[in-house]
């Protein structure tokens, strides 16, 4: 029976290798910016870094259901050194200030100069993991080659499309502004189901050139997005920009009139009044 129970922790702990060793290969887990930066001017193919958290769930499904599929190890070993860090560790700070790291998990990829080319975060099925690391070797849809495009003429709709989520991811604000404007002036139908999302994800301000679009087809919005993830998300802009543009810091309260002339410019009246209603009940 001993030996049978030996055999059979053998057997589980060969599967179980055999199935990390079909998946992606870590170079190490890094434990100071010099020598991660060493193993990237070692490398002779680009650098991927997984940031993440030892107490976070996502990070956690991400290991044992995605980075272990074969396919998803065949890809990255291929294409990139996969080194990861866990920012739970106090080490980590250095590395949060250096790459503005924020959430987790948190995907960086570096070309073999050491330049951040391409960054995202958040937890990906297997198709859509595969495809976040395409995008990062893709010169169309990788942020630093796409930048460059961008800054230098190329205004193709589509590199304005993917340049404008990769700046955003970035959090490079002026670029993304640049190309939201330069995506919604090229596209011509404003009402399509692409459209609308791209429309909701990136307005930000009721100052915004596409919020009127988004005030008179309130109805489309809400059957494509949903009303409930509209409203809070449009909710939300219109009081931030009027607690920004009217509130009263010293006084602590907000200037009535001047947020009726403000929101005036912007919004119909009835929006103004159930905007004022908000703020209030929020105070």
């Amino acid at each position: 029976m001993r030996y049978l129970k030996t055999i059979t922790l053998v057997l589980f702990l060969l599967t179980n290798k055999l199935l990390i060793s079909q998946g992606i290969n870590f170079n190490s887990e890094v434990y100071a910016v010099e020598e991660f930066e060493n193993i990237v001017k070692k490398s002779k193919k680009p650098t991927l870094l997984i940031a993440f958290s030892s107490h976070c769930d996502i990070c956690g499904h991400m290991d044992t259901a995605v980075y272990r599929k074969k396919e998803v190890g065949k890809f990255y070993n291929k294409n990139f050194t996969i080194c990861k860090i866990d920012l739970e560790k106090e080490f980590a700070n250095a590395f949060i200030s250096k790459y503005q790291i924020y959430g987790y998990p948190t995907y960086l990829f570096f070309n073999t100069n050491g330049v951040l080319m391409h960054r995202q975060k958040g937890g990906f099925p297997v198709k859509e993991f595969l495809e976040l690391g395409h995008d990062a070797l893709d010169p169309d849809k990788q942020f630093l080659s796409a930048s460059f495009k961008f800054q230098s003429g190329v205004r193709e709709q589509e590199l304005c499309k993917n340049l404008a989520e990769s700046a955003k991811e970035m959090d490079d604000i002026e670029l993304q502004r640049k190309c939201v404007i330069c995506y919604l002036d090229q596209n011509k139908n404003w009402g399509t189901d692409e459209a609308v999302k791209f429309i909701f994800k990136f307005t930000e301000s009721i100052q915004e050139p596409q919020f009127q679009f988004v005030i008179k087809n309130r109805s489309l919005f809400e059957k494509i997005i949903g009303a409930g993830k509209f409203s809070e998300k449009f909710d939300n802009i219109i009081l931030k920009d009027i607690a920004e543009n009217a509130y009263n810091q010293e006084m602590g309260i907000l200037d009535t009139t001047k947020a009726k002339e403000f929101a005036a410019q912007y919004l119909p009246s009835f929006e103004t009044e159930k905007a004022l209603w908000l703020f209030n009940s929020n105070e």
